[in-house]
């Protein structure tokens, strides 16, 4: 499988940590219930204010029956409130959205760290996010949260084990959806 650890976060082959959490619908959330039943991907955006997370999401949205297909949830974890969420909801995908301004999940996955703002990464990403303009949405507070919080996505398979680790040392770098859907495939098979 594929990693990108830096100093951050867990590994490949980690059993993923359970959590239990509510999303924004009031739908209770365990991860150890995906278990046997669906691949799980976990994205710890900063606040949803922030372009870059959501250009993420928007590469996710275009993935969404592929993603369906190969049994994967798409758990986006915020430091966003809750009513700040769900004003940005994209109600034509499948997301499901945990808003945790206190950081308890960041934590559980040692993502809780403090990300470089001026690096060429942060430069070329913002370069990019010309392309995804048309879909920002700016949100009353949502830019609220810790502005140099990191990105970090995990894949955790059916089995539990995390089979992708993501975390940057920027605030604004995140894999390509293509990687992952790739490493989805190549755990199914």
């Amino acid at each position: 499988m594929s990693s990108n650890i830096k100093k951050n976060g867990l590994n490949v082959g980690e059993i993923a940590p359970d959590f239990k959490a509510n999303d924004i619908y009031n739908n209770t959330i365990q991860i150890s219930l995906y278990r046997g039943k669906k691949n799980v991907l976990l994205f710890f955006s900063r606040y949803i204010g922030c372009v870059w997370c959501q250009m993420f999401i928007a590469d996710i949205k275009r993935y969404t029956e592929i993603l369906k297909g190969l049994d994967t949830e798409v758990i986006v974890i915020s430091e966003s409130k809750e009513e700040v969420l769900k004003e940005y909801a994209p109600s034509e995908t499948f997301l499901k959205m945990i808003s945790d301004p206190e950081k308890k999940l960041y934590k559980l996955y040692k993502v809780d760290k403090h990300g470089k703002w001026l690096s060429s990464k942060v430069i070329t990403e913002s370069l990019k996010f010309l392309k995804y303009l048309r879909n920002y949405k700016w949100l009353k507070g949502g830019v609220k949260g810790d502005p140099m919080q990191i990105p970090a996505i995990f894949l955790i398979g059916k089995d539990g084990n995390i089979k992708f680790s993501f975390v940057s040392d920027n605030i604004a770098e995140h894999p390509k959806i293509e990687r992952i859907i790739e490493i989805i495939k190549q755990s199914s098979t």
